[in-house]
């Protein structure tokens, strides 16, 4: 769903979980948690991604797995089915619905800091 590599976008979480120093621009890629192919590095992902928001980590999953966001947003508790689906995503799709949730999460702390 999001366009990025998967090298982008371990990247760009590892910097969303202080991983990484957000002014560098250049990262040696083996030296960060590869969040989109490693199980338990996505979970890790999608553990602090739940503690900054679940509702809108659960969305955003939600719209990875394929629905639509209008759809997922209406969505108000979710059927036993569905959160089954959510257990089931891979490392990539956990890793896009954390990186939606936190990139979000800074977004709008940005902005109350701004107000």
């Amino acid at each position: 769903m999001l366009d990025m590599t998967n090298e982008h976008l371990n990247i760009q979480l590892a910097k969303l979980m202080g991983n990484v120093k957000m002014d560098v621009t250049t990262v040696f890629y083996g030296q960060i948690p590869q969040y989109c192919t490693d199980p338990s590095a996505s979970l890790e992902v999608q553990a602090a991604a739940c503690e900054v928001d679940a509702s809108l980590w659960s969305r955003n999953m939600l719209v990875v797995r394929g629905m639509s966001t209008k759809m997922a947003c209406e969505i108000r508790h979710l059927a036993l089915p569905v959160v089954a689906q959510l257990c089931n995503a891979s490392p990539r799709e956990r890793a896009e619905a954390a990186y939606m949730t936190l990139s979000s999460w800074v977004q709008h702390t940005k902005e109350e800091k701004q107000s």
